[in-house]
């Protein structure tokens, strides 16, 4: 129910408004009102159609008849529009809106000028494909749902909720987020739904409040037209089906039924639990009604409603049809009851409902801290007043305990720069904040904290219950965690591998009683305390396992993560229960439940007293044979009262269980007895008085098929008050599994990857090998992780491979060999050569090679420029002292020989040559590139003054048709033009002709040309519009603000569509347009480019002229010099 104020509840002749905004896929917005529309309807659900659901997620509709006889809508396109909705009650002080929700259009459909919009709110988000989760599993529900409106883009408004912490241990193969949404509410006991505000919601109904009449309830009287059941409906139990099983919370009757939800995995009785305690004895009656609209009252609501014949009933919402300026439909949706669920509403089912009223009393954590603070608040006196004017005119205000501030303890003084609270009379200040956001606070209680940082001396995390699950304490150095709230692996759990049996959990008491007197109260609650033991076949495998722990919401108690123990500490109904589920090795899943209960003993009660079953094994291992160990168990009964071990006698019940879960009785106690030994084979009888014997005298026996016994205590004969229960787990013996039986059971029958069979051998899948050593004659690997491995003398690192070589005389060679690194592969070294003398530490380099193909000689760099292109020439020419590499095309004589001062090597045209010189005198250093047989007249690529000149006669051609003479009275001739593929990107661009664009038209490719400026310059353009007070402020865009010179001169132009219109201020951030209200105007902005603010019309200072270079005479001797500083290294 929206919270409205007091006059809006009061008011009678309601007069409601309506306001819509509609916001357009394309950018464009509308305000409509009540006056535009024909009709406005909102379906509001919390529950699935004429059924009463837990764990839901429903998409809520609007829909809208909108006029359109102004043709307004003729050009919109609704699909994909957001259209946010508020209701207003015409009041005396105004009028009070209520946000109704924001919904996302379909498409319209226009008929008669009456356009019909359905919209549908956020929840719609959530039917995406949940493949695009990438939320590691295990995780916990809470995770799930915020990964959920993390990837389908809803904000989240509930910061925690009921059994948020439950995990689910691996990834279901849900369709959708939905899906998934749902689920987690099935299993929470909770719907989720989309809020008025557009967020997710995970809640339910207030129902502790809704059983005691203290809740805000919704009136509804003098309805119009509908029915009200004439019977109550009655929760009387759960029902979770989880596989195979199905565990029933409660008794037959009005179920709430749980199917198909694929989080549960294994944990449906615990689930069934939960959801008992929370809805079993629930009453509510089934509505259907129309009456006069209230936009307030929403699904999930608490109501009265009052019949015809005066009688009031409770009831809750959860369907809502909301329509404007019409009748509102409101629902309680529920199949129809059974009279005999009303007949059923027994003590037990009664007691669910006390129990929660117990139970509403236990807060802990955030909700006593908002109880407490609300108590103090209602308790708390009024505080007095005092201000202190100050120099500078303003004043320091201070709130007070006492009539006079200088009397007073607690002080709360509130200035410029921060809020202080004292409360020792001023002399201290321990709580606060600060203008610039920072707190001091002592304790904080809160649902959730969103931090950059968090800097603490200790940290502990505690579940609602105060368990503490996690500690950190910087002083003492400690890092706490509790091991049954570890989570490690994502390995799905399947039933094939439940059905396996391999894994089996023991309690060493897994039932205990409480006496009580005949109100249900103990004086002394006793030591109750059990422990897991956990097996894998017959090994005991409890110190590998870690373990959840779920308790019953009436059940207090503590588990001990070391000693792998929980200790019971209360118990607030007649009995509670406590799941204990171990993970094995990740694929292996095993649930078992403790009970404990009230034993009621007459008026006056007795002290507490504890009964317990003791059996000689807690497990019977079943060789392949059938041969069973042991073949007889040992079964005895003892108390404990005051901490002292007594034998007891009571009578016993042994049950048997067999593959297919049938359970049948086998032995039954006549008369009280302490001990009793229990055979487990069937004997053949000779008589009635003497079993068969074969050869050697040896009993003739067989084992029955049975997979467990379980044994009960009672105290009574007739077998109605249980004391206490034990079970006997058979278990395969493994060391007896052939091949493929302990194949499927460590595969999951071959669905667990790492292991696979051919041929009737099992193999090891090298992909999933994570060990130190595997030892074999030969291994064959696609890709083998060997970090820290040496294979054939060469040692694996994390970035290569190494040798080292040792000579005669104790030096030390070393090759490395590793693959370039992502943030500088060019630069990285991929080959490394040293040497190491004898005794000594430090390596010398002798040759390494980088990615970009750079070598080095010692510590020298050798740059070579070659291009393999058929055959290779080297040319030197001591007479015009140059060098050349010559690379491609025949070879003219014999193969390259090189010798001093000759020119031996000649290329015929069509070849590449490489040449480059220094001019001593000027120092400077040039390279020439040329094609052709005469290189004296063809130089297409050179370089001069650090500048690249490209000017080709042959090949390549760029620039445009014509001929252009150089300095030199050579001409070139240019054959355009030069087509670039790709981008372009330079200092300075420079051009003599015109710079256009080429666009594709409908006649044909044509040139668009350049706005050219003085100066350098960015300009944006756009529009806007005048508010009520004739002003509109344009603020730049971000990006464009940081390109510009905004602190120099800027202009701007405005084009009104009609009235005045100036531009009043001019900022950094943007400019002020003032003038006739309400009006739209286009404007546009030119600046200068930022770092360009003083450019304009600067003269070029790039040539236009090529000049030719004839490198010849430069060359030589820089190429000389370097072949023989090498020489020595080349022989």
């Amino acid at each position: 129910m929206i919270t409205t104020s007091k006059e809006y509840k009061e008011k009678e002749n309601r007069i409601y408004h309506a306001k819509l905004n509609i916001q357009f896929a394309d950018g464009t917005e509308k305000e409509l009102d009540e006056n535009s529309l024909f009709g406005l309807t909102i379906n509001d659900d919390v529950s699935s159609a004429d059924v009463f659901s837990v764990g839901t997620a429903i998409i809520n509709v609007l829909t809208l008849k909108l006029d359109n006889s102004d043709g307004f809508f003729d050009d919109k396109e609704f699909y994909g529009a957001e259209i946010s909705i508020k209701i207003g009650l015409e009041l005396d002080t105004g009028t009070e809106w209520l946000q109704k929700g924001t919904y996302i259009a379909d498409s319209g459909d226009d008929v008669s000028d009456v356009i019909t919009v359905k919209a549908y709110d956020y929840m719609r988000n959530f039917d995406r494909d949940y493949t695009k989760s990438t939320l590691g599993y295990p995780a916990t529900l809470g995770a799930i749902v915020r990964d959920a409106c993390h990837c389908c883009g809803v904000g989240l408004a509930t910061a925690s909720f009921s059994h948020d912490d439950f995990v689910v241990q691996s990834k279901p193969e849900a369709s959708t987020f939905r899906e998934m949404l749902a689920m987690v509410g099935q299993i929470s006991g909770n719907w989720c739904r989309i809020n008025r505000f557009g967020q997710m919601e995970i809640a339910f109904y207030d129902i502790s409040r809704y059983e005691q009449d203290t809740g805000d309830f919704v009136e509804i009287s003098n309805y119009l037209s509908g029915s009200v059941s004439t019977e109550d409906v009655v929760i009387t139990g759960v029902k979770v089906t989880d596989g195979d099983e199905t565990y029933l919370s409660g008794q037959e009757g009005y179920l709430i039924a749980v199917e198909d939800n694929s989080l549960i995995q294994g944990s449906g009785e615990t689930v069934a639990g939960w959801l008992g305690e929370k809805l079993i004895g629930l009453t509510f009656r089934k509505i259907s009604v129309s009456h006069e609209p209230d936009p307030v009252i929403e699904a999930g609501d608490l109501a009265r409603i009052v019949d015809r014949k005066g009688n009031m009933k409770k009831t809750l919402l959860n369907s809502i049809t909301y329509t404007f300026g019409g009748t509102q439909q409101s629902k309680t949706c529920a199949a129809t009851p059974l009279r005999n669920s009303v007949e059923r509403f027994t003590k037990s089912t009664k007691n669910y409902v006390k129990y929660r009223e117990l139970l509403d009393n236990y807060k802990y954590g955030f909700d006593s801290a908002v109880d407490a603070l609300g108590k103090r608040l209602d308790g708390a006196s009024g505080l007095f007043e005092t201000t202190e004017k100050q120099t500078d005119g303003s004043y320091k205000y201070f709130l007070h305990d006492k009539p006079q501030l200088k009397d007073s303890l607690v002080i709360m003084q509130i200035t410029s720069e921060a809020l202080a609270i004292s409360t020792d009379g001023g002399k201290t200040w321990p709580t606060g904040i600060t203008v610039d956001g920072e707190a001091i606070i002592s304790i904080l209680k809160a649902k959730g904290i969103s931090a950059s940082w968090i800097n603490t001396g200790e940290m502990v995390i505690q579940d609602e219950r105060g368990k503490t699950i996690f500690s950190a304490n910087k002083d003492t150095g400690t890092v706490l965690i509790s091991g049954d709230c570890i989570r490690i692996g994502d390995q799905n759990l399947e039933e094939a591998l439940k059905d396996t049996k391999t894994l089996v959990m023991q309690f060493d008491c897994e039932y205990a009683t409480v006496n009580v007197d005949s109100e249900g109260n103990y004086d002394t609650f006793p030591e109750i305390t059990f422990q897991p033991t956990v097996y894998f076949g017959a090994i005991d495998v409890t110190a590998d396992c870690t373990f959840t722990v779920t308790a019953s919401s009436y059940v207090t108690g503590k588990w001990n993560s070391s000693s792998r123990a929980y200790t019971v500490e209360g118990l607030l109904a007649d009995s509670a229960w406590v799941d204990v589920k171990a993970v094995y090795a990740k694929n292996y899943i095993v649930t078992k439940r403790f009970t404990v209960a009230k034993l009621y003993a007459g008026q006056k009660g007795e002290s507490a007293e504890n009964y317990f079953l003791e059996v000689s094994n807690e497990i019977v291992v079943k060789s392949k044979n059938g041969m069973l160990e042991p073949n007889a168990v040992e079964i005895s009964a003892y108390s404990r009262k005051d901490g002292a071990r007594e034998t007891y006698a009571g009578y016993f019940m042994i049950y048997e269980v067999s593959e297919d879960d049938a359970k049948e009785k086998v032995y039954e106690s006549r008369t009280p007895e302490s001990e009793l030994r229990y055979h487990l084979y069937d004997f053949l009888m000779a008589d009635t008085t003497y079993p068969a014997m074969g050869k050697d005298n040896v009993v003739i026996s067989g084992a029955r098929s049975t997979k467990m016994i379980n044994i009960e205590l009672y105290l009574d004969q007739e077998k109605t008050i249980l004391l206490q229960t034990k079970t006997i787990s058979y278990v395969q013996k493994m060391e007896e599994l052939t091949g493929e039986e302990m194949f499927n059971i460590l595969t999951n029958n071959g669905e667990v990857q790492g292991l696979y069979r051919m041929n009737g051998k099992i193999y090891l899948n090298g992909e999933y090998i994570k060990s130190k050593t595997v030892k074999a004659d030969a291994i064959s690997v696609d890709d083998l992780y060997a970090i820290g491995a040496t294979i054939g003398g060469w040692s694996i690192t994390e970035d290569g491979i190494v040798k080292d070589i040792d000579d005669a005389d104790g030096n030390t060679y070393r090759v490395k060999l590793r693959p370039p690194y992502k943030d500088n592969p060019a630069g990285t070294y991929i080959l490394f050569c040293a040497k190491k003398k004898a005794g000594e530490e430090t390596w010398s380099q002798t040759f390494k090679l980088r990615g970009d193909g750079t070598a080095f000689f010692g510590e020298t760099q050798i740059n070579t420029y070659m291009l393999l292109m058929g055959s290779v020439g080297i040319w030197n020419n001591y007479y015009n002292g140059k060098s050349q590499i010559r690379v491609g095309g025949k070879m003219a004589g014999s193969p390259i020989n090189y010798t001093r001062g000759e020119n031996v090597t000649r290329i015929y045209p069509g070849s590449i040559y490489v040449e480059g010189t220094k001019n001593n005198a000027i120092g400077e250093a040039s390279f020439t590139i040329g094609t052709g047989g005469d290189p004296v007249d063809v130089q297409p690529l050179t370089s001069k003054d650090g500048m690249l000149i490209i000017d080709c006669t042959r090949g390549v051609q760029i620039g445009s048709h014509g001929n252009y003479t150089s300095d030199t009275g050579l001409t070139y001739h240019h054959h355009g033009p030069h087509y670039l593929i790709g981008g372009l990107e330079a200092d300075t661009i420079n051009a003599h002709g015109s710079k256009s664009r080429i666009i594709d038209t409908s006649y044909g490719e044509r040139l668009l040309y350049c706005y050219e400026m003085p100066s350098p310059m960015f300009g944006d353009i756009g529009e806007g519009k005048t508010d009520e007070n004739g002003e509109c402020y344009v603020a730049f865009d971000p990006i464009f603000a940081e390109t510009i010179a905004t602190f120099q001169k800027y202009y701007v132009f405005i084009q009104a569509e009609s009235g005045t219109m100036q531009v009043t201020k001019k900022e950094n951030a943007g400019f002020l347009v003032c003038g006739t209200a309400n009006m739209s105007f286009d404007w546009e902005v030119k600046a200068k480019q930022i770092d360009y603010g003083y450019e304009r019309l600067e003269k070029n200072k790039i040539s236009s002229d090529i000049e030719f270079i004839d490198y010849e005479t430069e060359m030589s001797q820089l190429i000389e010099d370097y072949i023989t500083s090498k020489e020595n290294i080349l022989e």
